[in-house]
């Protein structure tokens, strides 16, 4: 049956009357669909009213779903079909609409009714008009909502609702360029290529928005949380109320690291409860009582490296990673003897596999063994086994598990010294030398880490790809990991390395912004990325610059490190120390040793603690390595 409907003004107004009734009535919300199947969303409405150009009719403002802007913009619907009620007239007029409202067709009931796109090239001469107009409508909303969020109390609600706003004319201004873009006589014209360019811009801008209102959600709530969890341990007797000093740093601390510092407050105990109190004896030292003391005992009569490592991890380490503990720990190591420099070289090693991840991602033959210098060692990569076919007869093949060695020639031999004069130990009785600890791993690491970057050459490695900054993003790591997999390189242990310009760049690809808004949001929050196609990207702001190096993706058999401890020259005259002490220090997490000396110049009244270890480095399997390149 056929039925005349009038549309005109009224009717814009009873549609735009039933979307907000539907809108009170419940939780559901009006949408459009695909075919009228009354299935997923194409479209959310926004509002009716009536206009008079490009043509007189009813037109719908909405917000696009995904599906819905990749249909129109790929040309999958080219027409719009409304869905509502009529009265019994003739002509009928519209009385209402259900809350499915409409639906993309390509065969409207409305034969009449405008597309939403041209089907020949010279209805699209008007598109870069209008799409230099949603530009500049873009703009003014984008400064809306910086207004909103710049005032005293944002209107969070407000400020959704302009993002959504905002995000809908993106959509069809991106919908505009695809139809400029098929149009062989307006795509290239200066005006369409400036407006196309200032649509990723708007995008970017949106973005930047959204993400700087994250953050600065995060830090005022963190800060909260830091001032509540501070407040907390100084109501129960764990921080002294009258060091605001030291309360300041918890809260630092816990902004820095939430989750980590949250850990270490909760198990702060009252000064009651940490066992013996500490007590100066007739000399000025401290005398500290309870298991701390014990396992300090313990670790310092151990002498075997490993074992003296496994005592500190699972008695020490946990007292070492507060403030309050720190101070315990080494006094008690001053109660049993010269342990508290040893202690403070232990925690250092703990640290440098923080600041220097590639360590740990490399082929490595770390030990506490001696050596002398530019002695050639040998260590071993790992290789794929080989897959065999068993065999009734026989049995299994044997796979031999397949190594190939690796010569590294000992040929640095680093040292970090630190000391302090008689007035220095005397003007404080703050721990001089347990400040300086992280300065001690960050320098010895750096300098390992240096020598090791100082190997990514393309002299070395063969393999490129070459990629601009501005264009870097996912896709390069794609291409990268294919480049990998087509050599046959395993896909365990990926990394990449990356200096910090396409670090930062990597950090804003749309990709990971957008699984750090709706799923991670740590990936906003912390300066951090996840593992992409593959790769663990790691920050390396020392990689050289050497041929346009921006970066360089790799296994762990691409590159190798071996580390070795000095020979004791303390041990030719046993006996004859000087007054100094030497230990060999292991971290098992790592299997890095250092040799440590502690000695005291009575003449020149100085005190100092010195780390120091031998290595070498050795490109290793070439094949395995991918330098990036900057443009």
């Amino acid at each position: 049956m056929t039925v005349s409907v009038v549309v005109n003004a009224a009717t814009a107004a009873t549609m735009d009357a039933a979307l907000k009734a539907h809108g009170a009535s419940g939780r559901q919300r009006p949408f459009f669909d695909f075919d009228h199947a009354n299935g997923p969303a194409s479209a959310w409405p926004a509002g009716f009213s009536w206009r008079n150009t490009p043509e007189p009719g009813v037109y719908a403002r909405v917000e696009w779903s995904a599906e819905g802007a990749t249909a129109v913009s790929g040309r999958a619907y080219r027409a719009f079909s409304p869905t509502f009620f009529i009265d019994a007239g003739n002509p009928a007029s519209v009385t209402g609409a259900p809350l499915n409202m409409g639906g993309l067709v390509n065969d409207p009931a409305f034969t009449a009714i405008k597309p939403l796109w041209a089907k020949s090239p010279e209805h699209t001469m008007n598109k870069t008009p209008k799409l230099v107009a949603l530009i500049a409508a873009l703009g003014a909303l984008q400064g809306d909502r910086a207004a909103l969020a710049a005032s005293q109390q944002p209107d969070q609600a407000a400020i959704n609702a302009k993002d959504a706003e905002i995000s809908a004319r993106l959509v069809e201004a991106k919908s505009l360029v695809v139809q400029i873009d098929a149009d062989a006589s307006e795509k290239d014209t200066l005006e369409a290529i400036r407006a196309k360019s200032q649509v990723v811009e708007a995008e970017n801008a949106s973005l930047r928005a959204q993400t700087q209102a994250l953050q600065s959600e995060r830090t005022g709530r963190v800060k909260a949380d830091a001032l509540n969890a501070v407040k907390a341990a100084v109501a129960r007797g764990a921080i002294p109320a009258a060091n605001d000093a030291l309360q300041a740093r918890w809260a630092d601390a816990y902004q820095r690291d939430p989750a980590g510092t949250e850990a270490l407050l909760a198990g702060l105990a009252a000064p009651a409860a940490l066992g013996a109190p500490v007590v100066p004896n007739a000399s000025g030292n401290a005398s500290v009582g309870g298991e701390l003391v014990r396992a300090v005992r313990a670790y310092g009569e151990e002498k075997n490296p490993k074992r003296r490592f496994a005592i500190y991890a699972k008695e020490i380490r946990k007292a070492l990673a507060d403030a309050n503990g720190y101070q315990e720990a080494i006094e008690a190591a001053n109660s049993v003897g010269t342990l508290a420099g040893t202690l403070v070289t232990q925690r250092s090693l703990d640290l440098l596999k923080f600041t220097f991840p590639v360590l740990g991602r490399i082929t490595t033959d770390f030990t506490s063994e001696n050596a002398a210098l530019n002695q050639t060692v040998t260590t071993r990569r790992r290789s794929v086994p080989t897959v065999t076919d068993y065999n009734a007869t026989t049995g299994y093949a044997r796979s031999d598990a397949t190594t190939t060695d690796v010569s590294i020639t000992i040929d640095k031999h680093k040292a970090v010294e630190i000391g302090f004069t008689a007035n220095d130990l005397s003007s404080t009785r703050r721990l001089l030398f347990g400040e300086q600890e992280e300065g001690m791993h960050y320098a010895l690491g750096k300098a390992m880490v240096d020598d090791l970057y100082a190997l990514i050459l393309a002299a070395a490695y063969t393999n490129t790809t070459t990629q601009a900054q501005a264009g870097f993003d996912r896709s390069t790591l794609v291409t990268l990991a294919q480049a990998l997999t087509l050599r046959g390189v395993p896909t365990m242990g990926r990394a990449l390395l990356l200096n910090t310009p396409y670090f930062g760049q990597l950090q804003t690809d749309a990709s990971i912004v957008q699984l750090g808004t709706f799923q991670d949001r740590s990936l906003i929050q912390e300066y951090k990325l996840p593992p992409i196609a593959g790769f663990q990207p790691l920050e390396a702001p020392n990689l050289p610059t050497t041929g346009s190096l921006a970066g360089f993706a790799f296994t762990p058999d691409a590159i190798a490190m071996a580390t070795r401890v000095p020979n004791d020259y303390a041990s030719i005259f046993p006996g004859a120390t000087g007054g100094g002490v030497t230990t060999v220090v292991t971290n098992e997490d790592t299997g890095i040793s250092v040799m440590q000396v502690q000695y005291v110049n009575h003449q020149l009244g100085q005190s100092a603690l010195r780390v120091a270890l031998m290595y070498g480095v050795a490109t290793a399997q070439v094949a395995s390595g991918q330098l990036l390149l900057s443009a």
